[in-house]
């Protein structure tokens, strides 16, 4: 294997350590690294890193737009307020208004990076789960102004309570089933409870569900 540009740079560097020279990248571990990345950094990475995060925006979930913060921000040496006032710029509009209410709630003064982080993804999340409530709400509504009263259950129609049940219990409110959240969920449509089954009865619908998230995964 050949010598790398690196090792070629250094090399010097070792010898005069070895021969006790003074050199003035030795004098201490700044002034080495300092050297080093003057040598073999990317000049425009950090000008880049400087577009890029101010150009960012949420388009999707707080979770994901907050990964994305995280990356670009690990090429800048800005002080704390900078980035608490981009990020907060980069957020959706709703979001941004619910963050203005906490100002006046409570002081909001001594927030970090990431506490304004965990708070945003709280935030979007809550919405979100709100907008499906209502969605899920004006569904039931259609339903039973245009449809007869049936003793079957429909699909699109969950009751509240076994919302709230499915949230304690740590499932996705939309299907009932363990393991994503709501937004990453593959049904299109709400799912009712299916009843608990012993024995045979069990392993059939255990298959019968693994189909159906299989071709609802197949059809994404």
């Amino acid at each position: 294997m050949g010598e790398g540009e690196a090792a070629k740079w250094a090399k010097p560097l070792l010898r005069k350590i070895l021969d006790e020279e003074p050199h003035e990248y030795l004098a201490n571990w700044n002034a080495l690294k300092n050297a080093f990345l003057l040598a073999f950094s990317d000049p425009m990475k950090k000008e880049r890193a400087i577009q890029n995060i101010h150009k960012l925006q949420q388009t999707g979930s707080a979770q994901h737009y907050v990964t994305a913060f995280r990356t670009l921000m690990q090429e800048l040496d800005w002080d704390k307020h900078a980035f608490i006032d981009v990020f907060k710029k980069g957020l959706k509009n709703n979001v941004q208004q619910e963050l203005l209410k906490a100002t006046i709630t409570q002081d909001t003064s001594t927030f970090s990076l990431e506490k304004w982080m965990e708070v945003s993804i709280r935030i979007d999340d809550l919405l979100f789960t709100g907008r499906s409530l209502r969605d899920n709400g004006s569904s039931g509504n259609q339903d039973r102004k245009f449809q007869p009263r049936t003793t079957q259950a429909k699909v699109g129609i969950v009751p509240s309570e076994v919302i709230q049940k499915r949230r304690e219990e740590g499932r996705c409110i939309k299907c009932g089933r363990r393991g994503h959240r709501m937004r990453d969920c593959k049904f299109k449509e709400w799912q009712q409870e299916i009843p608990a089954v012993k024995g045979k009865e069990a392993k059939i619908e255990e298959v019968k569900e693994e189909e159906k998230s299989s071709d609802l995964e197949s059809e994404n």
